[in-house]
């Protein structure tokens, strides 16, 4: 099934016969949902994936923990869009824990920035991991280095919900340069309310396998 349609069921909080999510009835184009107090329904969407508004996410999501995380937020450089990330994951519940130069911190490179918070991820000091980089690939690339890290780049709410369900992820990627504070909150919702669950393991044990193999002993976070 298109991940799209796929994520579209979810927002909807509509399942099929064998449990799976499906897309809901689409609206026709250029119909917008009025709410009250004179703003669209699209609007109040688009405030509750930015933080604004009431802060909360909508009533039917699904949750993937139930308990406030800690999320490790690193970046070499520091963009204004960041200011909009913490603001969501605070606004869910969970703390920020900053690395390099997330949030207006001094610019660090990719590299040992995407290491330190990988390793806070593979420790468990942190639950899991949002780091950016100009393009997203640098920094991805080096949290897949860390052993227990598994870091997806991510360019849509689709491409989230399916790092989350089909390859257990536990580190979004997001590219400094393309991320809209819009699309930093679609992508997020996707990201929070996905539920990894049974359908994902086969590959993520076979992923596994793959790394044991190739894995150098004796690195910090390795065997």
């Amino acid at each position: 099934m298109d991940c799209r349609r796929r994520w579209a069921g979810r927002r909807d909080g509509k399942r099929d016969e064998d449990g799976g999510e499906h897309a809901g009835r689409a609206r026709a184009p250029g119909k917008v949902s009025r709410a009250r107090g004179g703003r669209n329904g699209t609007t109040r969407r688009r405030e509750r994936a930015r933080g604004l508004g009431d802060g909360k996410p909508p009533p039917n999501a699904i949750r993937r923990y139930t308990q406030a995380m800690k999320i490790a937020l690193c970046s070499d450089e520091a963009y204004a869009v960041h200011r909009t990330i913490t603001r969501i994951i605070e606004a869910r519940g969970h703390a920020a824990v900053v690395f390099g130069a997330f949030g207006g911190g001094p610019e660090a490179p990719w590299a040992p920035v995407a290491e330190a918070a990988a390793l806070a991820v593979a420790r468990g000091e942190c639950d899991e991991g949002i780091f950016l980089c100009w393009s997203g690939t640098g920094i991805a690339m080096a949290a897949n280095k860390v052993s227990g890290v598994r870091a997806a780049l991510c360019w849509d709410p689709g491409g989230a919900a399916a790092a989350r369900v089909w390859n257990h992820a536990n580190a979004l990627c997001l590219s400094n340069r393309a991320l809209s504070d819009d699309m930093a909150g679609e992508i997020l919702a996707a990201w929070f309310e996905s539920e990894p669950g049974e359908r994902g393991a086969e590959g993520v044990a076979l992923l596994e396998a793959v790394d044991h193999r190739h894995r150098r002993p004796g690195g910090e976070g390795g065997e």
